[in-house]
């Protein structure tokens, strides 16, 4: 172990801090090491202002470092990231964004921004709109989908929705696989 990392194993009780108990951030200064995790455990985020945010910076890089990005892709209103939903899956076979029950049922999906009727997830995904999909796979490229599950990862959903917006438009000639790679590796 490094020698400026400090682990603390035993954790006397009065230095534990319930978020109800913080009264100003001026005590978050008594702490060597804060960890975040996106569950509010310290702070109460602005989760459309977090989204907006993070999809400025994917989009940014996506423009500036990955070939093939028009810049149309950053021409989207900034109440685009309002699809940015916990627990969607990206269909890449079918290029679809789903949003999917506990028993694996298609609930909602996305094609773009354009929310698709019931009939048009029935023809997709069949009568029982049943989606092969298990929570605890994240990305599976072998079955084709890619789940997006925390407020952090969740703006990926936006820029994946504006991308499928340009290859509607025919901006853009990218499959889903190649969509998923470039959100994660740009």
């Amino acid at each position: 172990m490094e020698e400026h990392i400090r682990v603390h194993r035993e954790v006397p009780k009065e230095s534990i801090h319930l978020k109800n108990e913080l009264k100003s951030l001026s005590q978050l200064g008594d702490f060597d090491v804060i960890g975040f995790d996106a569950d509010h455990t310290l702070i109460r985020y602005n989760v459309k202002d977090l989204a907006v945010m993070i999809d400025k910076c994917f989009v940014s890089t996506l423009c500036e470092e990955c070939k093939g990005y028009p810049e149309e892709i950053e021409n989207f209103p900034e109440d685009a990231v309002d699809i940015a939903l916990n627990g969607v899956v990206f269909d890449m076979n079918n290029e679809r964004l789903i949003k999917i029950s506990d028993d694996s049922k298609v609930m909602r999906a996305f094609h773009g921004f354009t929310e698709l009727e019931d009939d048009e997830i029935t023809e997709i995904y069949g009568p029982e709109r049943h989606f092969e999909f298990t929570p605890w796979e994240f990305r599976n490229r072998e079955k084709g989908f890619a789940g997006f599950h925390t407020y952090f990862d969740s703006p990926g959903i936006v820029v994946i929705a504006k991308m499928m917006e340009l290859k509607k438009k025919g901006l853009l000639e990218k499959t889903g696989k190649e969509m998923l790679e470039d959100v994660y590796t740009c």
